[in-house]
Formats: C-alpha cells, sequence, structure tokens
C-alpha cells in the first residue's frame, strides 16, 4: 500500500459524499422514491472498484474501505450540513415555483378552454347557417320544378 492511496482513498470517500448530496436532493424532490438510492449505491459501488482496480491492483484492503468511509463522513459532517441546508432551501423554493406554475397553468388553461369553446361555437353556428342555405335553396330548386310542370 502506498501512502498516496490513503490520500485517493480519503479523497474517494469525499467524492462519494458530494453523490449522496445530489441523491439526497433527488430523493427529497422525489418525495422519498427509491430509485435515487438505488443510482447511488451503483455508482459507489463503481467508484470504489475503479480505486481499488487503479490504486491496489485489484485487491480489496479493508483498511482502504475504512479510509473511504472516513473520507465519507468527513464529508457529510462538515460540508454535508452546509449543503443539507441548501437543499432543503432549494426544495421549498422549487414547491414554491411549482405551486405557482400550477396556477399559472390552470389560468392559461381555463383561457384556452374558453378560447376554444368560442371557436367551437363560431364554427357550429357557421356550419348550421350554411346548412340552412343549402336546404333552403333545394327547396326553391323544387317549387320552380313544380311551377315550370
Amino acid at each position: 500500500m502506498a501512502p498516496d492511496s490513503f490520500f485517493y482513498a480519503v479523497l474517494t470517500g469525499v467524492i462519494l459524499g458530494v453523490i449522496y448530496d445530489v441523491a439526497r436532493f433527488f430523493r427529497i424532490v422525489l418525495r422519498k422514491s427509491f430509485f435515487p438510492d438505488f443510482i447511488f449505491w451503483v455508482i459507489s459501488a463503481f467508484i470504489c472498484y475503479i480505486f481499488f482496480l487503479a490504486f491496489e491492483n485489484g485487491n480489496i484492503r479493508i483498511l482502504l474501505f475504512l479510509v473511504i468511509f472516513i473520507g465519507f463522513l468527513i464529508y457529510i459532517y462538515s460540508l454535508g450540513i452546509i449543503t443539507q441546508r441548501l437543499e432543503k432551501w432549494l426544495c421549498k423554493l422549487l414547491l414554491k415555483m411549482r405551486i405557482a406554475l400550477k396556477l399559472k397553468a390552470k389560468k392559461i388553461k381555463k383561457l384556452l378552454q374558453s378560447l376554444y369553446n368560442i371557436l367551437y361555437n363560431k364554427a357550429n353556428n357557421s356550419k348550421r347557417s350554411l346548412k340552412r342555405k343549402h336546404k333552403g335553396d333545394k327547396n326553391e330548386k323544387q317549387s320552380k320544378k313544380e311551377i315550370f310542370s
């Protein structure tokens, strides 16, 4: 084990902490969905595999797993606390924007429905008036035939 592998193990743990923060944000946004956790574990397994392949030639060492975990904890209990507050604030902001967009979408939908109803009624009225004119033309032709016959 090279001394630089300990540093990179801590760095790997910090990277896993950042990825966990992103997964936590999506878990909050998606309202306790299983999907972000699953993706986090798949990505973290892949990153640990790449780490052990690059620095230990594929040999898995328990000590380096502990160092990776320590790097993860360092991130979670230092920057993770700050980012967690930021994530909660951002989620509240997104929720407010979502509610505002829903209200605006309802108003737009109502406006479009009223425009549709106006156009639909105009089209139906014009069709009815055209049908009446055509029926009148047939009656006039028949009455002319009766007169001339």
